[in-house]
């Protein structure tokens, strides 16, 4: 048994107790999960988008957003608009990529040197709908 302690705010400790088979995985194995989780987030916010004639990182526009409500709770703004710019997706299979991927034949992939599972896997994964990662190697044969 593992015991968590929980500072409340009246200072007094809680202890939450939970199995060694929390979700059925270790501890160890769930601070890893949690650092490469926090590392993610930290990437993602560090992305800079269009954001009132500027580029910005979504951090500085969750501060933006958390001053401009924080103004309008203490009476200093009369509107409240918080502003988010759509996050943009970055893909490198796009349309065009993967319509020329499923249009190749046997005898095409052949002279382009293409592996044959590595086709069809690609093809397949299209036809599910799933993404599919294509390499630089990749697009220089199919010259796209």
């Amino acid at each position: 048994m593992y015991a968590l302690s929980v500072r409340g705010l009246t200072s007094l400790n809680t202890i939450i107790s939970f199995p060694e088979i929390f979700f059925g995985l270790k501890p160890n194995f769930l601070i890893n999960a949690a650092k490469t989780l926090i590392e993610h987030v930290k990437v993602n916010f560090n992305r800079k988008v269009k954001y009132k004639t500027q580029n910005s990182t979504y951090a500085n526009i969750f501060l933006d957003n958390t001053q401009s409500l924080s103004n309008y709770i203490v009476g200093r703004q009369k509107d409240l608009q918080l502003e988010v710019p759509d996050y943009q997706i970055q893909r490198n299979d796009d349309l065009k990529i993967r319509e020329s991927i499923m249009a190749i034949t046997p005898e095409e992939r052949k002279r382009l040197g293409i592996n044959k599972s590595t086709l069809w896997q690609m093809q397949k994964n299209i036809k599910d709908g799933k993404r599919i990662k294509v390499y630089d190697k990749m697009k220089q044969k199919i010259r796209v």
